[in-house]
Protein backbone atom coordinates (compact mmCIF):
# COMPACT_ATOMS: atom_id res chain seq x y z
CA UNK A 1 0.00 0.00 0.00
CA UNK A 2 1.45 3.75 -0.58
CA UNK A 3 -0.14 6.84 0.39
CA UNK A 4 0.13 9.73 -1.64
CA UNK A 5 1.36 12.51 0.28
CA UNK A 6 0.74 16.51 -0.69
CA UNK A 7 2.80 19.42 0.40
CA UNK A 8 3.64 22.74 -0.41
CA UNK A 9 7.16 23.90 -1.86
CA UNK A 10 7.92 27.54 -2.40
CA UNK A 11 4.25 27.98 -3.94
CA UNK A 12 3.84 24.76 -5.60
CA UNK A 13 2.02 21.73 -5.05
CA UNK A 14 4.40 18.72 -5.01
CA UNK A 15 3.13 15.38 -4.94
CA UNK A 16 5.20 12.05 -3.48
CA UNK A 17 4.74 8.98 -3.05
CA UNK A 18 6.22 7.38 0.70
CA UNK A 19 6.28 4.37 1.84
CA UNK A 20 3.58 2.62 3.75
CA UNK A 21 4.57 3.28 7.07
CA UNK A 22 4.27 7.25 6.34
CA UNK A 23 1.12 8.95 8.22
CA UNK A 24 1.56 11.93 5.85
CA UNK A 25 -0.58 15.40 6.51
CA UNK A 26 -1.39 17.15 3.26
CA UNK A 27 0.03 20.37 3.29
CA UNK A 28 -3.16 23.12 2.82
CA UNK A 29 -1.59 25.83 2.42
CA UNK A 30 -1.04 25.72 -0.87
CA UNK A 31 -4.00 26.63 -2.17
CA UNK A 32 -5.19 29.41 0.10
CA UNK A 33 -4.79 33.07 0.32
CA UNK A 34 -3.43 35.18 3.05
CA UNK A 35 -6.84 35.83 4.29
CA UNK A 36 -7.63 32.43 5.16
CA UNK A 37 -3.90 31.48 6.07
CA UNK A 38 -4.68 31.50 9.85
CA UNK A 39 -7.72 29.11 9.66
CA UNK A 40 -5.77 26.67 7.55
CA UNK A 41 -2.72 26.60 9.68
CA UNK A 42 -5.05 25.77 12.39
CA UNK A 43 -6.90 23.51 10.64
CA UNK A 44 -3.25 21.77 9.68
CA UNK A 45 -2.25 21.44 13.01
CA UNK A 46 -5.46 19.93 14.13
CA UNK A 47 -4.86 17.53 11.56
CA UNK A 48 -1.54 17.02 12.48
CA UNK A 49 -2.02 15.98 15.85
CA UNK A 50 -4.95 14.12 15.28
CA UNK A 51 -2.53 11.63 13.65
CA UNK A 52 0.00 12.12 15.91
CA UNK A 53 -2.89 11.03 18.69
CA UNK A 54 -3.49 7.61 16.62
CA UNK A 55 -0.20 6.42 15.41
CA UNK A 56 2.12 8.25 18.01
CA UNK A 57 3.93 9.69 15.06
CA UNK A 58 2.90 11.74 11.57
CA UNK A 59 4.86 13.33 8.65
CA UNK A 60 4.42 16.48 7.06
CA UNK A 61 6.58 17.95 4.81
CA UNK A 62 7.66 22.14 5.08
CA UNK A 63 9.60 23.97 3.03
CA UNK A 64 13.88 23.20 3.51
CA UNK A 65 13.90 26.33 5.89
CA UNK A 66 15.00 25.15 9.56
CA UNK A 67 12.73 28.28 10.60
CA UNK A 68 9.58 26.35 8.77
CA UNK A 69 10.65 23.58 11.28
CA UNK A 70 10.11 26.00 14.32
CA UNK A 71 6.93 27.66 12.82
CA UNK A 72 5.69 23.83 13.12
CA UNK A 73 6.74 23.18 16.40
CA UNK A 74 4.93 26.05 17.88
CA UNK A 75 1.82 25.70 16.24
CA UNK A 76 1.89 22.18 17.93
CA UNK A 77 2.74 23.54 21.43
CA UNK A 78 5.02 25.59 23.78
CA UNK A 79 9.14 24.74 22.21
CA UNK A 80 11.11 23.39 25.46
CA UNK A 81 14.42 25.01 26.01
CA UNK A 82 17.11 23.26 27.25
CA UNK A 83 20.14 25.65 29.04
CA UNK A 84 22.57 27.07 27.11
CA UNK A 85 20.78 25.74 24.09
CA UNK A 86 18.85 27.21 20.81
CA UNK A 87 15.66 26.37 20.92
CA UNK A 88 16.41 24.17 17.42
CA UNK A 89 19.56 21.67 17.97
CA UNK A 90 21.23 20.42 14.89
CA UNK A 91 22.16 17.03 14.82
CA UNK A 92 25.17 15.67 12.88
CA UNK A 93 26.91 12.02 13.13
CA UNK A 94 29.98 12.27 15.78
CA UNK A 95 32.62 9.72 16.62
CA UNK A 96 32.74 9.40 20.29
CA UNK A 97 35.67 11.43 20.96
CA UNK A 98 34.51 14.52 19.34
CA UNK A 99 31.15 14.45 20.87
CA UNK A 100 30.19 16.43 23.88
CA UNK A 101 30.09 14.35 27.09
CA UNK A 102 27.64 12.52 28.62
CA UNK A 103 25.75 12.72 24.63
CA UNK A 104 24.56 9.50 23.46
CA UNK A 105 27.01 10.40 20.61
CA UNK A 106 29.99 10.46 23.26
CA UNK A 107 28.33 6.70 24.20
CA UNK A 108 28.02 5.22 20.80
CA UNK A 109 29.74 7.26 18.05
CA UNK A 110 28.79 6.25 14.77
CA UNK A 111 27.33 3.34 15.92
CA UNK A 112 23.60 2.42 16.47
CA UNK A 113 21.51 3.80 18.89
CA UNK A 114 19.33 2.23 21.34
CA UNK A 115 15.53 3.25 21.75
CA UNK A 116 14.94 5.91 23.87
CA UNK A 117 12.86 8.75 24.82
CA UNK A 118 14.44 12.08 24.76
CA UNK A 119 15.30 14.11 27.66
CA UNK A 120 14.54 10.98 30.06
CA UNK A 121 16.17 12.25 32.85
CA UNK A 122 13.80 15.31 33.19
CA UNK A 123 11.37 15.33 35.87
CA UNK A 124 8.75 15.89 32.69
CA UNK A 125 10.51 15.01 29.14
CA UNK A 126 8.50 16.80 26.63
CA UNK A 127 5.08 16.02 25.08
CA UNK A 128 6.58 16.17 21.30
CA UNK A 129 9.92 15.64 19.43
CA UNK A 130 9.99 17.98 15.59
CA UNK A 131 12.78 16.81 13.23
CA UNK A 132 13.59 17.67 10.13
CA UNK A 133 16.02 17.53 7.56
CA UNK A 134 16.21 20.35 5.60
CA UNK A 135 17.91 20.31 2.71
CA UNK A 136 19.72 17.07 3.45
CA UNK A 137 19.00 14.22 1.95
CA UNK A 138 20.15 11.14 3.91
CA UNK A 139 19.67 6.80 3.24
CA UNK A 140 20.07 6.96 7.48
CA UNK A 141 16.25 6.80 8.46
CA UNK A 142 14.87 7.56 11.88
CA UNK A 143 13.88 4.40 13.61
CA UNK A 144 10.52 5.10 15.72
CA UNK A 145 8.82 2.41 17.97
CA UNK A 146 5.07 2.55 19.16
CA UNK A 147 4.89 1.05 22.48
CA UNK A 148 1.09 1.06 21.93
CA UNK A 149 0.71 -0.66 19.25
CA UNK A 150 3.17 -3.54 19.18
CA UNK A 151 1.65 -3.95 22.79
CA UNK A 152 4.80 -3.20 24.90
CA UNK A 153 3.07 -0.64 26.76
CA UNK A 154 0.49 -2.86 27.56
CA UNK A 155 2.43 -4.97 29.24
CA UNK A 156 4.21 -2.52 31.13
CA UNK A 157 1.64 -1.22 32.46
CA UNK A 158 0.97 -4.36 34.09
CA UNK A 159 4.43 -5.59 35.16
CA UNK A 160 6.42 -2.62 35.38
CA UNK A 161 3.98 -0.70 38.12
CA UNK A 162 6.44 -1.51 40.86
CA UNK A 163 9.61 -0.62 39.49
CA UNK A 164 11.56 2.68 40.82
CA UNK A 165 14.60 3.98 38.56
CA UNK A 166 17.62 6.55 39.47
CA UNK A 167 17.83 8.95 37.14
CA UNK A 168 21.80 9.88 37.33
CA UNK A 169 22.04 12.18 34.16
CA UNK A 170 21.52 15.68 35.96
CA UNK A 171 22.85 17.38 38.94
CA UNK A 172 20.03 16.74 41.01
CA UNK A 173 19.29 12.95 40.52
CA UNK A 174 15.97 11.40 41.58
CA UNK A 175 13.81 8.74 41.96
CA UNK A 176 10.86 7.84 39.32
CA UNK A 177 8.63 5.20 37.44
CA UNK A 178 9.07 4.00 33.82
CA UNK A 179 5.69 5.77 33.78
CA UNK A 180 4.73 9.45 33.43
CA UNK A 181 1.34 11.47 34.22
CA UNK A 182 0.18 14.86 33.64
CA UNK A 183 -3.59 15.65 33.58
CA UNK A 184 -4.71 12.13 33.45
CA UNK A 185 -2.70 11.19 30.69
CA UNK A 186 -0.18 8.32 31.27
CA UNK A 187 2.92 7.70 29.24
CA UNK A 188 5.99 6.06 29.39
CA UNK A 189 9.71 7.53 30.25
CA UNK A 190 12.59 5.17 28.68
CA UNK A 191 16.77 5.70 28.04
CA UNK A 192 18.79 2.89 29.81
CA UNK A 193 22.37 5.50 30.05
CA UNK A 194 20.34 7.50 32.04
CA UNK A 195 17.58 5.08 34.20
CA UNK A 196 19.27 2.63 36.95
CA UNK A 197 17.38 0.56 38.70
CA UNK A 198 16.57 0.95 42.09
CA UNK A 199 14.51 -2.62 43.38
CA UNK A 200 14.33 -5.87 42.44
CA UNK A 201 10.91 -5.25 40.50
CA UNK A 202 13.13 -2.83 38.10
CA UNK A 203 15.74 -4.80 38.07
CA UNK A 204 13.54 -7.52 36.93
CA UNK A 205 11.60 -5.45 33.87
CA UNK A 206 14.95 -3.74 32.85
CA UNK A 207 16.22 -6.75 31.78
CA UNK A 208 12.69 -7.71 30.41
CA UNK A 209 12.55 -4.56 28.60
CA UNK A 210 16.14 -4.71 26.86
CA UNK A 211 15.09 -8.31 25.30
CA UNK A 212 11.45 -7.00 24.52
CA UNK A 213 12.68 -4.02 22.71
CA UNK A 214 15.16 -6.16 20.47
CA UNK A 215 12.31 -8.42 19.63
CA UNK A 216 9.54 -5.82 18.91
CA UNK A 217 11.94 -3.40 16.74
CA UNK A 218 11.76 -6.90 14.49
CA UNK A 219 8.42 -6.96 14.39
CA UNK A 220 7.33 -3.77 15.06
CA UNK A 221 9.79 -0.91 13.59
CA UNK A 222 9.16 1.51 11.80
CA UNK A 223 11.90 2.97 9.29
CA UNK A 224 11.06 6.65 8.42
CA UNK A 225 13.18 7.90 5.29
CA UNK A 226 14.72 11.24 4.89
CA UNK A 227 14.65 11.16 1.20
CA UNK A 228 12.74 14.31 0.64
CA UNK A 229 14.09 17.81 1.31
CA UNK A 230 11.59 19.76 3.90
CA UNK A 231 10.34 16.75 5.64
CA UNK A 232 9.26 16.81 9.24
CA UNK A 233 8.24 13.93 12.08
CA UNK A 234 6.42 14.44 15.07
CA UNK A 235 6.85 12.37 17.51
CA UNK A 236 4.86 11.48 20.55
CA UNK A 237 8.18 11.05 23.21
CA UNK A 238 5.84 9.94 26.18
CA UNK A 239 4.65 6.35 23.47
CA UNK A 240 6.58 6.44 20.84
CA UNK A 241 10.72 4.88 20.98
CA UNK A 242 12.84 6.41 18.58
CA UNK A 243 16.68 5.22 17.45
CA UNK A 244 19.30 5.62 14.63
CA UNK A 245 20.98 2.86 12.61
CA UNK A 246 24.92 2.88 12.66
CA UNK A 247 26.54 5.43 10.85
CA UNK A 248 28.40 4.31 7.47
CA UNK A 249 31.76 7.15 6.53
CA UNK A 250 29.65 8.05 3.46
CA UNK A 251 26.44 9.39 5.28
CA UNK A 252 28.59 11.41 7.72
CA UNK A 253 27.45 14.94 6.60
CA UNK A 254 23.49 13.71 7.32
CA UNK A 255 22.13 16.52 8.97
CA UNK A 256 18.99 16.96 11.15
CA UNK A 257 17.31 19.61 13.06
CA UNK A 258 15.51 18.94 16.02
CA UNK A 259 12.90 21.19 18.53
CA UNK A 260 11.35 19.47 21.38
CA UNK A 261 7.81 20.83 22.26
CA UNK A 262 5.34 20.49 25.42
CA UNK A 263 1.63 19.80 24.94
CA UNK A 264 -0.77 22.68 24.66
CA UNK A 265 -3.13 23.05 27.73
CA UNK A 266 -6.42 24.09 27.49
Amino acid sequence: MWILFIACACGRMVSHLLGSHHHGVVDLLASVGDKDEARVRKMRTSMLLEKVQTYGWANIQVSPDPVDILNLSRSLGTIVHQPSRPEISTLKPLEKNSAQANTTSALYGLGKFPFHTDLAHWPLPPRYVVMGNGNTLSNIPTLLLDTRSSGLFEHLCKNAKLGVWNIKKTLRPFACSLFLTQSNKIGLRWDSNVMSPLNIAARQIGTELSQLLESESRTHEISHKWNVPGLCVVIDNWRVLHSRPSIPLNEASRVLYRVFVSEKTS
